[in-house]
């Protein structure tokens, strides 16, 4: 009896000692439409349901507010539709929508949050600006700004 739940265990015994699959190989992760590192990054309040490329992301500081500047690319859509998808993704994420233009070749909308934060987004289509990925059909470029805070009371400043 021993013997035969021993040649019958073999097999599952064979099946765990074996290899892992290697996981799949990513060719290009950016065109992914799954969540992943890169969509962790997009700027609060943006949502994007195209493939998108991070460009370029930068954040400075003067004496009075943070300043953040980000470029985005993204495929498979019309600005126009990318302008309405992020002005819904903003509202709902609780910004108010102060104005909309027509600047560069493209629309920009302005959005205000709470305690002063100033957020401009610019969506251009392909031809009104150069893009660096030749499957990109637009950018956008995301400009945001929030006051300093003051340091809270007993808090020491360097």
């Amino acid at each position: 009896m021993k013997k035969l739940l021993l040649v019958a265990a073999l097999p599952l015994l064979f099946s765990a000692c074996k290899q892992p699959e290697p996981p799949a190989a990513v060719t290009d992760p950016v065109a992914s439409t799954e969540p992943a590192g890169q969509r962790a990054a997009l700027p609060k309040g943006i949502a994007l349901s195209v493939p998108y490329a991070i460009i370029s992301d930068d954040w400075t500081d003067d004496a009075e507010s943070r300043k953040r500047k980000t470029v985005i690319e993204f495929e498979r859509a019309d600005a126009a539709s990318i302008g309405r998808e992020i002005t819904e993704s903003m509202i709902k994420a609780r910004y108010r929508l102060t104005g909309t233009s027509e600047v560069r070749g493209g629309e920009r909308f302005n959005f205000r949050g709470d305690p002063g934060v100033r957020v401009t987004i610019l969506v251009r289509p392909r031809g009104a600006v150069a893009l660096q990925n030749d499957a990109s059909t637009g950018n956008i470029e995301f400009g945001y700004s929030e006051p300093r805070q003051a340091p809270a009371a007993g808090q020491e400043t360097n």
